[in-house]
């Protein structure tokens, strides 16, 4: 038979179990912990903030280029930012660019229109006249 230890030997004199204090090593960084390994050093720690540093600024590196690398090639295709011979802004690349979207769809409703009434024409043409 195990002998079980006497159980006054876990609480207060209040009658309430006693509290273990639990020593946990938690570093949370952007809600996570970077330190859910048991006995981990501080140079270990030090070293997966900095990857993940690295890491998060790598992508976000990329990320910038990629939408600089966008603004240029629509700057290149609106024919306003063209013409104003200097390197603009993100915010006035875009909205060049808006306009020049809405003065398309303009253009190509009214043109829809005209072959519309191009359809409808023949059936309404005179004779020629000899």
């Amino acid at each position: 038979m195990v002998e079980k230890e006497p159980l006054f030997l876990h609480f207060t004199s209040e009658g309430v179990p006693e509290k273990k204090e639990k020593v946990s090593r938690v570093y949370h960084l952007n809600g996570r912990n970077i330190l859910n390994r048991k006995n981990v050093d501080s140079q270990t720690a030090i070293e997966r903030i900095r990857k993940r540093r690295e890491n998060h600024n790598h992508v976000e590196r990329r990320r910038r280029e990629r939408i600089n690398q966008i603004l240029s090639e629509l700057a290149t295709l609106v024919p306003n930012a063209a013409q104003h011979g200097q390197r603009l802004n993100k915010g006035n690349v875009l909205k060049l660019t808006l306009s020049h979207i809405k003065e398309l769809q303009a253009e190509n409703k009214q043109l829809k229109q005209k072959v519309g009434l191009s359809v409808l024409a023949p059936r309404f043409r005179l004779a020629p006249l000899n």
